[in-house]
């Protein structure tokens, strides 16, 4: 992510939510790639509007506490 203080705060914001689901709005895409890195060993599901079992999935993620990216 860039070291911009918006970008840092948000890196922070993130880093620091494990009981809350934080929400990124990202028009550049920066933020979708350090979420990657950040999660890829934590079992990171990356979730598409039109995949057909979308809503289970999330369920699943939320219940079982582990991240999803959509």
């Amino acid at each position: 992510m860039p070291t911009d203080n918006f970008s840092i705060d948000n890196a922070v914001i993130s880093s620091n939510s494990k009981k809350r689901w934080p929400l990124m709005i990202d028009p550049q895409s920066q933020g979708n790639k350090w979420i990657r890195l950040s999660y890829r060993d934590e079992k990171l599901q990356i979730l598409k509007l039109t995949d057909s079992k979308l809503s289970q999935y999330l369920t699943n993620g939320i219940r079982m506490g582990q991240p999803v990216l959509l």
